[in-house]
């Protein structure tokens, strides 16, 4: 029996060793946006493009946020209100109107979701076409779009040095994940822990090395270009994905080159009607609200921006923005390799404001999609709940009964299996700046962890899967 007992021990000790030298190094937090030395020499045209559902509570700091960016280039806001109930188009207009910038926010309200749709992705898709389809003689259409949530505060020169990484580096698809809100005792126990076996899953310098296929992105803020997102077939080629941001830097990934500017094909004709101070696009029922000169909310009266000038005073002087080079030697789109270019990193400045209280909040969130993670497949869940038990819970059992039994060599294979967990996870500790004492704990969130993916499956089962703003998504 103890002959079994250590070898389970020196298997998981094994599998830790293997884990830290032969996995892209996931457990290390350098993948970052940073600033260097390289000056861009333009500011190529963004639109972002956020999806809202009920963010009234949000909107004023996420919103603002966005509006305030430190962008020398145009630069236009489309949010797509997803039938909210809480006011988010009337606050989303007080926030542009009390910073003067009226002219750079669109609002959309959503058209009723179809099937075969999330929400979210829908929601994405109609503002991309009410991009796509605006009046294009006083509008012109962006190089780049920003899909971006709308819980997400963005430091004022997030979008330079996300359009600074993709210019140089000639990147397709620039992701970060934002600094999660870490500050009550659930969220330092459980949150830190999210974003370590994220990367586990897809090791950052796999996803930003070419020559690898592994793919991913963090939903909250993804920079893309317009021809990538014409070439993959738009936002509808991910339609069915839960898990949509690695959905879509996978079809990014996999492919490039070879198709024009008309690859998410035509929209169709776009009517546009000027009535006084606000003009009004229409699509079906796709409307877009230009804000007018005079608007009044709950936020104040902001008058309308000069049409060929989006900045304010409100915008700081941009430095010269440059970032360090990349690893990778660069790739011309002139050339069609079989293989898109993208980079996922993380960012310290960046941060989301969804806060998660309570032990229910983070729970409902892994739940929401763990099961669709593993394609739902039973087997992968099986195979997944006997992976964290064997890698993250047997080290400390084994401390335990070896120190019961007075098996020694159980003891140190099993304590030294717990010191390699307990360093990989530091990095990620100290990134997030919580209790260093956290890291020894990383085997009880594991086992929280497990217990979430397992109820994930059990909501799928019983066809409440996929659970989200007031919408149950079934796989």
């Amino acid at each position: 029996m103890e002959g079994i007992i250590f070898g389970v021990m020196l298997l998981s000790l094994v599998i830790w060793i293997g884990l830290l030298t032969l996995r892209g190094q996931f457990w290390r937090t350098d993948q970052r946006l940073e600033v260097g030395e390289t000056m861009l020499e333009s500011s190529p045209t963004v639109c972002a493009v956020i999806p809202a559902r009920n963010e009234a509570d949000l909107l004023p700091v996420s919103l603002r946020s966005l509006l305030r960016q430190d962008y020398h280039g145009s630069f236009t806001v489309f949010l797509v209100d997803d039938h909210s109930t809480d006011g988010t188009p009337d606050i989303a207009e007080g926030v542009a109107c009390a910073l003067n910038k009226s002219q750079q926010l669109q609002i959309i309200s959503a058209q009723t979701l179809p099937p075969g749709w999330t929400g979210k992705l829908w929601a994405m898709e109609q503002g991309i076409q009410a991009v796509e389809t605006r009046n294009v003689a006083s509008l012109q259409k962006p190089d780049y779009f920003l899909l971006t949530d709308a819980d997400i505060e963005h430091d004022i020169a997030n979008l330079r040095r996300l359009v600074a990484k993709a210019e140089q580096d000639n990147l397709d698809l620039v992701s970060v994940m934002v600094r999660l809100r870490c500050k009550s005792f659930w969220e330092q126990l459980l949150i830190p822990a999210f974003v370590f076996f994220f990367q586990k899953l897809y090791p950052f310098r796999w996803v930003n090395d070419p020559n690898n296929t592994t793919a991913a992105a963090a939903g909250g803020c993804i920079l893309i270009r317009r021809e990538a997102l014409n070439r993959i077939g738009g936002i509808k080629a991910v339609r069915h994905a839960l898990i949509d941001d690695c959905a879509l830097a996978s079809a990014v990934k996999r492919k490039r080159g070879g198709v024009g500017e008309g690859g998410m094909g035509r929209q169709g004709d776009l009517g546009t009607r000027r009535l006084g101070d606000k003009e009004t696009w229409r699509q079906g029922d796709l409307e877009t609200r230009r804000l007018g000169d005079n608007c009044f909310s709950p936020f104040g009266r902001a008058s309308r921006l000069n049409a060929g000038n989006p900045r304010t005073a409100l915008d700081s002087p941009s430095p010269p923005l440059s970032i360090p080079p990349s690893p990778y030697p660069p790739l011309p789109h002139s050339s069609t390799p079989s293989t898109g270019r993208i980079w996922l990193g993380l960012s310290t400045k960046t941060r989301s404001l969804r806060p998660y209280p309570s032990l229910a909040t983070i729970w409902d969130m892994v739940a929401r999609s763990a099961y669709t993670q593993l394609n739902y497949s039973p087997l992968l869940l099986i195979l997944t709940l006997v992976g964290m038990i064997l890698i993250y819970m047997v080290p400390p059992l084994g401390i335990i009964w070896g120190a019961l039994m007075g098996n020694w060599g159980i003891v140190f294979t099993a304590f030294l299996t717990w010191l390699l967990m307990s360093l990989a996870y530091l990095p990620t500790i100290r990134f997030y700046k919580c209790p260093v004492w956290l890291v020894f704990c990383l085997s009880a969130i594991a086992f929280l962890y497990t217990l979430m993916t397992l109820d994930s499956a059990l909501r799928h089962w019983q066809g409440r899967g996929g659970a989200w703003k007031g919408r149950v998504y079934p796989g």
